[in-house]
């Protein structure tokens, strides 16, 4: 196996490596995706009630 072969060999297991970390950080990055979209949901809800807009919320509601 001449040095270029090996070198390319080497060059596409590193690839491989490298992808399969990308693949686990995606995965993470979907899950924190989802954490902040709810988060979303829930700052959107109380500032909205915080306005006044959804009276039944603000009756509930400490402030």
């Amino acid at each position: 196996m001449s040095t270029a072969i090996r070198l390319n060999w080497l060059g596409n297991t590193f690839n491989s490596v490298a992808n399969a970390f990308n693949s686990v950080a995606n995965a993470f990055n979907s899950v924190a995706n989802a954490f902040n979209w709810v988060a979303n949901v829930f700052n959107w809800v109380d500032s909205t009630a915080h306005s006044g807009t959804i009276s039944p919320y603000n009756c509930l509601r400490n402030e």
